[in-house]
């Protein structure tokens, strides 16, 4: 396993073996970062960090457009 944590896919940090769905998690995350100006998922606490990949929810504002939304929802959670 290797990159940055913040980009890594749940079924990564679980250790339960993953393939192409990761990288498009990561898309997502990327244009998430590239729309708001922030990552989703943000924690200097390592732990906290990987808790909220795992157990939280993306909360995605609505002042971002439908298509927008849409695309990252359909980008990382097919």
């Amino acid at each position: 396993m290797c990159g940055t944590r913040t980009y890594m896919a749940p079924e990564m940090l679980m250790v339960i073996g993953y393939g192409m769905a990761a990288d498009w998690w990561a898309l997502g995350i990327s244009i998430y970062a590239m729309l708001m100006y922030e990552l989703p998922f943000n924690n200097e606490d390592q732990n906290e960090l990987v808790n909220s990949i795992l157990y939280d929810e993306i909360e995605l504002p609505e002042e971002l457009s439908e298509d927008a939304s849409n695309l990252i929802y359909e980008v990382s959670w097919p």
